[in-house]
């Protein structure tokens, strides 16, 4: 079955600058000194543009090279972590990528995106329980995050869990999923868990 890596590839375009007025240093009681504080963020997230675009044009050392310069003027731009992390990622430095990754998910609180693929990565290393942390930690921001219930069925299924919520999971995921193969397998882990929560004494309901 196949998944596809959640890339979000130019979100940094139009990010609002939210400085407030007259946004300065005062040095002394007399001197004023503009703060280059907006400037540099103005200039970081231009930089994030132009990863973007060179990430869409399949130029991904430029993509790495201009993010790295984009942090190293703003490193509060969640968008730059989550792609370099996925760049990165593609290279094989897991642990760096999740970590970068984890830099995305606090910056982005209400977004699932970068947790999602945190699981992803465990997932892929063979670290079920891990993975299916973070899918729920995806949930838990959007629980109508298809790709997240997706994941989190399948890594349910590799360590034979059943519980109350991992049934209503896969129900949500039945209301939303359109491909056939992934209906079919959703239905499958339907009747797996509410039989084992059958068997355990416990009500598993349809």
């Amino acid at each position: 079955m196949k998944r596809a890596w959640a890339i979000v590839l130019v979100a940094a375009v139009g990010v609002s600058m939210a400085w407030g007025g007259g946004c300065q240093r005062r040095t002394s009681g007399t001197v004023t000194i503009p703060d280059p504080g907006p400037a540099r963020y103005a200039e970081a997230l231009r930089l994030a543009e132009e990863a973007g675009r060179a990430m869409d044009a399949g130029k991904k050392d430029q993509a790495i090279e201009l993010y790295g310069k984009s942090l190293e003027l703003s490193r509060e731009i969640a968008i730059v972590w989550h792609n370099l992390g996925m760049l990165v990622l593609e290279r094989g430095d897991r642990m760096q990528a999740v970590e970068m990754l984890k830099n995305a998910a606090d910056l982005d609180p209400d977004r699932p995106t970068a947790l999602y693929n945190i699981g992803l990565v465990y997932a892929d290393n063979a670290q079920p329980d891990k993975a299916l942390e973070y899918f729920r930690k995806a949930l838990s921001r959007d629980r109508l995050h298809l790709p997240s219930l997706r994941g989190a069925a399948k890594m349910g299924r590799r360590l034979m869990l059943a519980d109350e919520e991992l049934l209503e999971w896969t129900k949500t995921a039945l209301l939303l999923e359109k491909e056939p193969e992934w209906r079919l397998y959703f239905e499958e882990e339907k009747l797996r868990i509410d039989g084992a929560l059958q068997a355990l004494g416990r009500t598993g309901r349809f």
